[in-house]
This record gives structure tokens, C-alpha cells and sequence, in this order.
């Protein structure tokens, strides 16, 4: 039996501003925060106001913060924890997202994929990162896919697809409800450990390795220097097949604007 090529996958964006090369668009990501606030809500150990609960539900927090007297984001996360699936870090992270195996049927169906993962990810930055109607102008440019087993039903493989987005246009001024706070532009030697997703950082040395050994663009020098010495052999533990062509993904030219997207004859749309 032939291997189910792309069951589901994801694609994410390397967002640089136009004329600040060594600046990264981002959100910082709340997934974990909700639900904790939620299991809080309910039953609450520790004493929490809803004064508490509301300055929470409006920071960036670290493990290390003191949430209530002597009392740490951290310890508070290890009771809630309990009480909900596991998910991503509160850390910055790529704009992006997941695509399953009925989206990508669908567009099977019609066709051909054509650049499904592109369609996935212009959907994601419309609802995360520019300003409703701000029409911001972007050239996307692919980077590299990369593979792992997947871990769903019935195994096959699982594909990271990213790519490198310049962009210049209004970022919102909110974040998406228990997904991110507000859109922000920093710069990439501001990013730690505690503040960055170790697998995004694993693939942002991968960008900038390639801007520097491979393009020769020296401006990029010292944010791998950064990331390399701060994240350090934290990053060894990826197991990642990597590619640096769409294996599974139709290679022709995407629209390059949501209006054009939209019109484009051969979308397929996505399930939300």
C-alpha cells in the first residue's frame, strides 16, 4: 500500500517586515493561559479575586511570574494541568496553522492541491496578524518542508511547510480569542527561551542559517548567533526529515492577494 503522503499538516511563516530584515512578526500564543483560566474559574485553590483572574486573562506570562504573593505562573499551570489535554506553550510563536485530512480531500477532489498549504496559511494571517480591510501588500517565497510520522489514526506522515513572507501593512490591534494576544514586530535578539517555542526556534536557526551560509546576507549574522548561543542543544531533540521542495504540494504560482485568492477558480475552501 502506497504511504498517505499529506494526511494533515501545517503552515507557518517566517514574517520579516519590509526594510527590518532582522525583525520578526509574531503573536504571543494563550492557548495554555485559557485554559487554565478556565479550570481556575471553576475551582479555585489558590484564592484568586476575579481582580486576580482579569489582570491574568490580560498579561504575557512567564512560569517565573509571581501570579499572587509568592505564588508562580508556574506552580498554578502544574495544578491546572491536570485538568486539560496537553497544548502548545504561552510563547511566541509562527503565524500559522493546521490543515486535517478533509481539507486536503477536498481539495484533492477538484483536482490537483495547488498549494494547499499556501491557501492555509493566507487564511491564518488574515484572522491573526494584518488589520480587517488594511489590504497588505506580501511576497511569499517557500522555504522547506519538514517530516515527521504522524501521530493521528493510522500513522503516514505529517508535513511543516514554511515560508518566508516580507510584508508591509496594519497589523490588528487584537488578538484572536484564546489563541493570541495582539500581533507585535520584535526584534529576533529579543527572543529566549522562555519567551519562544523551542521547535520555532529550531526552524527560525534553520532560516537564518540558510540567509547566511547559503545567501551570504550578512545582516542576519548576528540573530543566528543569538539563537544559536541561547537556545543551544536544546534544539538537538527534533527528529525531522527535511525538505526543500513541496513534495506533496502543486509548485505553480499562487495569488498573491486575498482578492485574487478568493477568485481564483481552482480554490477550495477550507473547514474551519
Amino acid at each position: 500500500m502506497s504511504e498517505i503522503v499529506l494526511p494533515n499538516g501545517y503552515s507557518g511563516a517566517i514574517l520579516i517586515p519590509r526594510g527590518r530584515p532582522t525583525f520578526l512578526g509574531t503573536a504571543w500564543g494563550v492557548k495554555k493561559r485559557s485554559k487554565a483560566l478556565e479550570v481556575l474559574k471553576k475551582s479555585n485553590p489558590f484564592g484568586l479575586t476575579q481582580e486576580d483572574l482579569a489582570r491574568l486573562a490580560l498579561r504575557k506570562l512567564l512560569r517565573a511570574d509571581k501570579v499572587k504573593g509568592d505564588l508562580t505562573w508556574d506552580e498554578v499551570l502544574r495544578w491546572a494541568e491536570k485538568y486539560f489535554q496537553r497544548t502548545k506553550e504561552d510563547a511566541y510563536n509562527f503565524i500559522g496553522g493546521s490543515f486535517d485530512p478533509i481539507d486536503f480531500s477536498k481539495a484533492r477532489a477538484d483536482g490537483r492541491p495547488n498549494a494547499f498549504a499556501r491557501r492555509c496559511l493566507y487564511r491564518e494571517l488574515d484572522e491573526e496578524f494584518f488589520k480587517e480591510g488594511s489590504n497588505p501588500q506580501f511576497s511569499l517565497e517557500y522555504l522547506f518542508t519538514l517530516i515527521r510520522k504522524s501521530f493521528g489514526e493510522g500513522g503516514g506522515r505529517y508535513e511543516e511547510n514554511f515560508y518566508l513572507l516580507h510584508f508591509a501593512g496594519e497589523l490588528k490591534e487584537d488578538g484572536c480569542p484564546d489563541e493570541t494576544d495582539a500581533p507585535e514586530i520584535i526584534p529576533m535578539t529579543s527572543l529566549y527561551p522562555e519567551k519562544f517555542a523551542k521547535k520555532s526556534a529550531f526552524v527560525l536557526r534553520m532560516f537564518l542559517r540558510n540567509m547566511v551560509e547559503e545567501r551570504k546576507l550578512r545582516e542576519y549574522e548576528a540573530p543566528l548567533r543569538h539563537i544559536s548561543r541561547v537556545f543551544g542543544e536544546s534544539l538537538q531533540g527534533f527528529k525531522f526529515e527535511i525538505r526543500n521542495k513541496e513534495s506533496a504540494l502543486d509548485i505553480s504560482a499562487e495569488p498573491q492577494t486575498w482578492e485574487a485568492l478568493a477568485q481564483a477558480k481552482d480554490f477550495v475552501p477550507m473547514q474551519k
